[in-house]
């Protein structure tokens, strides 16, 4: 099994390795927008809780993909979401293929303009990353 650390750990690295990505931060929505020094395009990877499902822990986070735009330029947007969608896709197939996960292959992908701090468009997907539970042989009752 996996623990919570390891896969933030796991996720992090892998969008600071993403060529298209320049700066990830582990964080809530609070602490990503009020960040005025993200070095765009970004990632914040929110963790949002955990639940437990026969033989699976289930990891659940908020990813959102965004870039510096312009509200005025449509096609800027447009270019913007449709990056972020790539970079989606790449990370959905590498959860798919990596060990130690199970990945059910579904996210519902939403497209955002926010003018909160920075002027950003984006996307937002949740997603929920499983492991496989391990029994605590301990804490079973002997008969």
């Amino acid at each position: 099994m996996l623990t919570l650390n390891q896969v933030k750990k796991i996720l992090v690295d892998y969008f600071v390795g993403h060529a298209q990505i320049k700066q990830v931060i582990y964080g809530n929505d609070v602490e990503f927008n009020a960040d005025r020094q993200i070095n765009y395009p970004a990632c914040n990877i929110e963790y949002l809780n955990s639940d437990v499902s026969g033989k699976l822990l289930n990891y659940n986070y908020k990813i959102v993909l965004a870039d510096i735009s312009n509200p005025d330029d449509d096609e800027m947007s447009d270019n913007i979401i449709s990056d972020a969608l790539q970079i989606a896709e790449d990370f959905l197939s590498y959860l798919e293929y990596t060990e130690g996960f199970i990945f059910n292959g579904s996210s519902n992908l939403e497209p955002f303009l926010d003018d909160t701090g920075d002027r950003t468009t984006g996307i937002v997907f949740t997603l929920a990353i499983g492991t496989i539970r391990n029994s605590n042989w301990c804490n079973k009752p002997v008969n």
